[in-house]
């Protein structure tokens, strides 16, 4: 099966793509500038009168984002900015009312929140330190991480540090499986992506209330482009970006196949799936990609 590609809007779309059903409107993180001197914005497309509207013009370095179990607020990863911690907060959707959930582990403050997904009574996020190799943050003390949080108990869990940049995340629809994208891309000095580095996915078995989980790898996708969005498809598989490709696995890691690839200069950074269409970002415009 293979997608086409169209064009949705000319915007500064990076991360966070979140559908809103009930409001008819795509969410997303914008691009910060290239000096990191002006944090990225939140805002969305209006379907409804095909438009762009800024929710918060300059964001806590705002990344990944995802909808509430109630769907009427947003959580959002803030990498943080200079002297302002990175968190995770969460944003009413009437009021646009932004309130931090949380913003340390153990009285440290996090690297670099990046992705984050939402289980019925959990939230999980990654941290990798991508603020401090690209010079908007101080290092942190903590390890990179992946992280769960129980809204009910306000209670934080690390589910693993030993993660070399753990970075995208889906959540199976039973929500017994996490799979999480581990780059190993981030090299001591700059230019520090790595594209010839071999990326991993890793499943997660999620157990006693999610504060804990066995990690196990299910694919090495070999060097080909820094891996960033990835969700769980109408199939229950595997679909992430691969700069210019859109890629697909089973949930197993079997039968790697390219859904898309673009022989133009376009890097997709996020995908998100609405009313049966994928949306991917690539940090000039939306596009749309079906069958």
């Amino acid at each position: 099966m293979q997608y086409s590609l169209h064009p949705l809007v000319e915007t500064d779309a990076h991360e966070g793509l979140v559908w809103v059903d009930w409001q008819k409107r795509l969410y997303f993180t914008s691009k910060p500038s290239s000096d990191y001197r002006t944090p990225s914005a939140i805002r969305y497309f209006d379907f409804k009168d095909r438009s762009i509207h800024t929710v918060i013009e300059r964001s806590n370095m705002a990344n990944g984002m995802c909808l509430t179990a109630d769907k009427n607020h947003l959580l959002v990863a803030e990498q943080g900015f200079h002297d302002s911690p990175g968190c995770i907060s969460r944003i009413n959707l009437n009021s646009f009312c932004r309130e931090i959930i949380v913003d340390n582990f153990k009285g440290l403050p996090f690297n670099s929140p990046n992705k984050i997904v939402q289980a019925d009574s959990h939230f999980f996020f990654t941290d990798p330190d991508y603020g401090y190799y690209q010079g908007f943050k101080p290092q942190s003390e903590l390890p990179t991480g992946l992280y769960s949080y129980d809204v009910q108990a306000s209670q934080l869990f690390c589910l693993g540090d030993e993660f070399i940049v753990p970075h995208g995340l889906a959540l199976s629809r039973n929500q017994e499986t996490l799979f999480l994208v581990d780059n190993c891309s981030i090299t001591e000095e700059k230019p520090f992506y790595d594209l010839n580095h071999e990326q991993i996915i890793f499943t997660l078995q999620l157990s006693c209330g999610s504060s804990n989980a066995k990690t196990e790898t299910i694919i090495k996708i070999p060097p080909q482009g820094f891996i960033d969005g990835i969700i769980i498809g109408e199939n229950k598989q595997l679909i992430f970006t691969s700069l210019n490709k859109l890629m697909t696995c089973s949930v197993q890691g079997e039968n790697l196949q390219c859904l898309y690839e673009n022989s133009e200069d376009i890097n997709f950074v996020n995908i998100a799936m609405a009313e049966g269409r994928l949306y991917a970002t690539s940090d000039n415009a939306i596009y749309y990609l079906e069958t």
